[in-house]
């Protein structure tokens, strides 16, 4: 994704033959304030949760899809890894072995080669970020791109599990972003400089569209935001 004088576009690339990482660099990066990149890593590689139910969502219906967790699962199997990775480490996301989240985040970057395209990757939840982002100007380095993300993750995955009635789903989902770093309270929120208001206008603007988000938010209104986050 490459982004000029405030147009974005994508560019279509060929999968790398060799990948170098500088082990001393991500460690580096890695401890103290530096562990919100790895918070923001997590929280766009978890976006795949929420793209993976609108990938299931037609277009011209309102009701979130009912399908086994199995299913849903099956069609983003690096990524779900990646969460039971993250709910099994015994501590906070500062102490994850990086090796590892280097490998999730490469191996869910090759998914999009192998499938041509970002439909499992990134949907409305990542429409809300940009509204935000484009609207409130929040520092890059508070409010992260994953960590901005993450709100319609949560958003979808608990509507999700709300209308198929796969509540432990939402509960793991829930448990996840806590132990990532990621917000999951309007305090949280209001830490990286997102206040309810700016939540609930961002997600007005979608439903004037017919994005997941904004199909949800017309039939829930303020509701579901409250639900999740209050």
């Amino acid at each position: 994704m490459l982004i000029e004088n405030g147009t974005r576009t994508s560019r279509r690339t060929v999968a790398p033959v060799t990948t170098v990482i500088s082990q001393p660099s991500v460690q580096a990066a890695h401890r103290g304030p530096g562990v919100k990149w790895t918070t923001s890593g997590l929280g766009d590689l978890f976006s795949s949760l929420s793209a993976a139910i609108e990938y299931q969502c037609p277009d011209d219906e309102d009701a979130l899809p009912n399908l086994p967790i199995t299913r849903l699962i099956s069609q983003i199997p690096v990524v779900w890894a990646a969460v039971e990775w993250v709910l099994g480490s015994p501590g906070p996301v500062g102490g994850l072995d990086l090796r590892s989240l280097a490998r999730y985040l490469h191996e869910s970057s090759l998914d999009v080669l192998r499938l041509g395209h970002t439909r499992l990757n990134a949907a409305s939840e990542h429409l809300l970020c940009y509204r935000l982002q484009e609207k409130h100007h929040y520092p890059a380095d508070h409010a992260t791109h994953g960590r901005l993300v993450s709100i319609g993750t949560l958003l979808v995955c608990a509507m999700f599990s709300r209308s198929s009635g796969q509540h432990s789903f939402y509960r793991s989902i829930r448990r996840l972003h806590e132990k990532s770093g990621l917000p999951t309270t309007y305090e949280d929120l209001a830490r990286i400089g997102v206040h309810r208001e700016h939540l609930l206008h961002g997600l007005d603007e979608l439903a004037e569209t017919n994005c997941l988000l904004g199909r949800l938010y017309r039939q829930y209104a303020f509701r579901m935001a409250d639900e999740v986050f209050a």
